[in-house]
Order: C-alpha cells, then sequence, then structure tokens
C-alpha cells in the first residue's frame, strides 16, 4: 500500500512539473495561431483587391476601346455633317452625335469612378502590407520565444513523460 502512495506521489509530481513547463511557455501557441490567422487574413484581403484591380484594369481597356470607338464615329459624322442635303439628314446625325457624346461622357464618368476605387484599393493594399510586414515581425518573435521555451524544457519533458511509474 505504501508503495502505491510512492507511485501515486511521485506521478503527481511528475504531472505537476509537466503543467508547470506548460505554464512557462504561457500563451505563446494561442498568440501564434492567433497571428497566423490575422496574417492569413490579411493575405486573403489582399488578393481579394488584387483581383478587383484586375478586373478594373481589364474594364478600363475596354471602356478606353469604346472611347476610341465613339472618338472615330464622332469624327466621321462629323465629317459627314458637311455633306448633307437636308435638314432631316442634319438633325440625324446631331442626334446620333449627342448620344455619342452621352456614352462618352458616361464611360468618362465610369473611368473617374474606376480611377478613385483603384486609388482606394491600393491604399487599402499598402495599408495591409504595413500590417503584414508588423504582423510577421510579431511572429517571428512569438515563434522564438516559443523555440527557446521548447529547447529549454524539451528534454526534461521527454524524461518525464517516459518515466515508468507502475
Amino acid at each position: 500500500m505504501n508503495n502505491n502512495h510512492e507511485k501515486l506521489i511521485k506521478l503527481h509530481k511528475i504531472e505537476r512539473r509537466l503543467l508547470e513547463i506548460n505554464d512557462l511557455r504561457g500563451d505563446l501557441p494561442n498568440k501564434i495561431n492567433s497571428l497566423n490567422d490575422k496574417i492569413n487574413s490579411q493575405v486573403s484581403q489582399n488578393n481579394e483587391n488584387q483581383s478587383r484591380l484586375n478586373d478594373i484594369e481589364k474594364r478600363k481597356k475596354i471602356l478606353n476601346n469604346e472611347l476610341s470607338d465613339i472618338e472615330n464615329k464622332t469624327s466621321t459624322l462629323n465629317e459627314q455633317m458637311y455633306k448633307v442635303k437636308s435638314n432631316r439628314e442634319y438633325e440625324a446625325l446631331l442626334t446620333e452625335i449627342d448620344h455619342l457624346n452621352n456614352e462618352n461622357m458616361n464611360i468618362l464618368k465610369e473611368l473617374e469612378e474606376f480611377d478613385e476605387e483603384i486609388g482606394t484599393i491600393n491604399s487599402s493594399i499598402n495599408e495591409n502590407d504595413e500590417t503584414l510586414e508588423i504582423l510577421n515581425k510579431e511572429l517571428s518573435i512569438k515563434e522564438n520565444q516559443l523555440k527557446e521555451t521548447n529547447s529549454e524544457f524539451e528534454k526534461e519533458e521527454k524524461e518525464l513523460e517516459g518515466v515508468k511509474v507502475i
């Protein structure tokens, strides 16, 4: 019976020391996981922003081509103005030119909105990059602290876990 008590006491001491070792690690593993989550979130947000930038650039290219087409059509219609033979033809050309000018203004407005959005997205990406740099530095520090703590107690922890009480 006395031998069982000694084994229990020895087991209790081992368990207590393992808990102490774990407490010395503190909340570093949780902080590291939290930092990794924040980093992943920032990277994901940057990827979404980059994807949106790509979409905007594609749309801007299409709009610029449309602008070029409108300018060519308007130029052609302006040249035809000198060749009209009736008021009806003249009014039809004016109506078409007005329509093209309205399309032109709408496209320019959309391009301006895209430029504003690009500025906002680039600002967001820059902020995210700065945040990522800070988070990565903090993560590196925490990982080094945990590595030091682990290496300090790794041998003792293995010995304690390997002890046979029975």
